[in-house]
């Protein structure tokens, strides 16, 4: 199985991930590169995404960037730091996850999130349980 179609069947397969339009843009080693619709059910007044959602979406890309590491077998978030630094609105938004550090049993991420115009809305830093 490619590393992509892995990552599209964890998607596809995933009960939380499976909620959202996610096209996977690029993926190597540790690292993912995604697009998401923004759906008028993620927004709050003002048309601008909830913080929730970004969290979520945040959790999904470290996870993935982790399982693009050679033989994860399955990853657990155990630490998410998120810095919100303007609202996101748009139709869509383009998240990039790189793992920074893999030792052990874990993996130290980090990752950002562009809107559609390209401008930098939110970063975060996570630390993912592994298991192989």
């Amino acid at each position: 199985m490619s590393p992509e179609s892995r990552l599209r069947t964890l998607i596809e397969s995933d009960n939380f991930m499976k909620n959202f339009k996610i096209e996977i843009l690029s993926e190597k080693n540790g690292e993912v590169k995604l697009k998401i619709i923004l759906e008028d059910r993620f927004m709050r007044m003002g048309d601008v995404v909830n913080g929730g959602i970004i969290a979520g979406l945040f959790d999904i890309s470290g996870a993935l960037s982790v399982f693009t590491i050679p033989g994860v077998f399955n990853a657990f978030t155990l630490s998410l730091n998120i810095t919100f630094l303007t609202p996101l609105t748009g139709d869509y938004c383009i998240i990039t996850s790189r793992v920074n550090r893999e030792g052990g049993r874990h993996a130290f991420i980090e990752m950002s999130i562009d809107d559609q115009s390209d401008n930098t809305v939110a970063t975060a830093h996570g630390i993912w349980a592994i298991s192989r």
